[in-house]
């Protein structure tokens, strides 16, 4: 079947693209992110809602502004964020204060508003909760401004005082503790989770959030003390990690990716581990390891079955490699899969496709697999370089096709990512969008 590009006006001054269900209809709509820098030097930010009718077309367009005030907003039956005052929601007039609650946003003068999850439907009645920071707490408080209970969570700050333009400037920053909010116990509630070091510090949501409280110890120490001493010949060192329900069983598992150094960088390796939850803490880990450097970890639904396949795709670092790359001017990445099977993930991977990248402008070459396009339960994959039609490759049981499905011709813009995937029309099939920060036109692609 054919794609079929509909041209679409992009906001300017855009910046980020994001979607999500605005107006609570249950169908996603685009939102676009426009940054301008005002005369107080700070950016303003304004939000383009885009809403996309059946045929790809654009049926209605809204802008919200939210200026240079401190505010952190989300997508989620709406949109709502946290301002100086508390919770918010967001509509044509700008920042809507749901429930009196100071947050340290309120030290702050003019500042740029950031996208961040402070979103989510805890009890799963439908009303989503915003959570945040207030006094020493942190708090839930539902978007039609319902309490919803507070739990003790300490801010942590640092002062600093130094001379600066002619006086002396005071410097105060904050870090809030590191939050998950996902469901630990497996009972259908979203739990909040305090990771720190190899400590997790479970509230879990009952009628109220906090109505009861784990101490757990992690497998993993997450925030591991940077030793440049102890970084010498093999040794294992943490890259990332992260809490997701990856056995689709209704608890949160924890996730570690660990580099493998043997020495050198050259020759880098990968191992990446699945801790599953228990309900009560994590299991044994159930690890992989890659035959060489993964340019990302991922973990995406490739089959369509419900639970997180692992997705690492590699380019090899041997100095032989690397070698070639620099004579050819272009380097080989593999994307590797390891499906998830009866709660692991398969030892050996699947290749579900060999790209090659120049070396001079990696950019040059996009590549989307966030998305099924055709609508058969699959994750697709969507490549195109610069100069080329926008090609498509439909996912199978055996991986992606050998051949592109469909091609279509497209500009493609700079931008570190420009292909956007979402389902936009509601039809299960997702919708491809080209774009590119700055840009005044994009490109919204369709499976017909």
């Amino acid at each position: 079947m054919p794609l079929l590009a509909v041209p679409m006006d992009l906001p300017p001054d855009l910046t980020e693209v994001h979607a999500g269900d605005v107006d609570g209809d249950g169908r996603e709509e685009l939102v676009f992110v426009s940054r301008a820098t005002g005369r107080a030097g700070v950016d303003g930010v304004s939000l383009t809602v885009v809403s996309v009718d059946d045929a790809g077309g654009v049926s209605a367009r809204s802008t919200i502004s939210l200026g240079a005030v401190p505010l952190l907003w989300d997508i989620h039956s709406g949109l709502h964020g946290v301002g100086a005052d508390g919770p918010v929601t967001l509509g044509p007039e700008g920042p809507r204060t749901i429930a009196n609650a100071p947050t340290l946003l309120a030290a702050l003068g003019p500042t740029t508003p950031v996208s961040t999850d402070v979103v989510e439907d805890l009890d799963g009645d439908g009303v989503p909760e915003v959570v945040f920071f207030s006094r020493g707490r942190l708090r839930a408080v539902s978007v039609d401004g319902r309490d919803r209970g507070s739990v003790s969570a300490a801010v942590r700050g640092a002062l600093q005082e130094r001379s600066e333009s002619g006086g002396r400037a005071q410097h105060l920053t904050a870090r809030w503790p590191s939050l998950v909010i996902a469901d630990l116990d497996g009972d259908g509630r979203e739990d909040l989770l305090l990771p720190e070091g190899q400590g997790l510090t479970a509230f879990l949501t009952g009628e109220t959030v906090g109505a009861s409280r784990l101490d757990l110890r992690l497998p993993v120490d997450l925030d591991p003390v940077d030793d440049a001493a102890g970084k010498q010949g093999r040794r294992k060192e943490l890259g990332r990690a992260w809490f997701e329900d990856v056995d689709a069983d209704g608890r949160v598992d924890l996730v570690v990716q660990h580099w493998l150094v043997d020495g050198s960088w050259f020759g880098t390796r990968a191992e990446v581990a699945l801790y599953r939850g228990t309900g009560t803490g994590f299991g044994p880990p159930q690890a992989v390891e890659t035959i060489s450097a993964p340019v990302e970890v991922r973990t995406i639904d490739h089959d369509g079955d419900g639970d997180l396949d692992l997705l690492v795709p590699q380019v090899d670092t041997g100095i032989g490699n690397l070698a070639r790359a620099l004579l050819s001017r272009r380097v080989s990445v593999d994307a590797r899969l390891h499906p998830m099977e009866q709660g692991r993930w398969r030892a050996e991977p699947v290749v579900l496709r060999s790209l090659s990248f120049p070396v001079d402008d990696p950019d040059a070459v996009a590549v989307s697999l966030d998305g099924d396009i055709d609508g058969d339960g699959r994750l697709d994959a969507v490549l195109v370089e610069r100069g080329e039609p926008l090609q498509l490759y439909l996912g199978g049981p055996a991986g992606l096709a050998e051949s592109p499905s469909a091609t279509t011709p497209v500009s493609l813009p700079p931008g570190d990512d420009p292909l956007f995937v979402r389902d936009l029309t509601g039809d299960g099939r997702a919708e491809i969008l080209v774009w590119g920060p700055g840009a005044a036109k994009g490109t919204l692609i369709r499976y017909q």
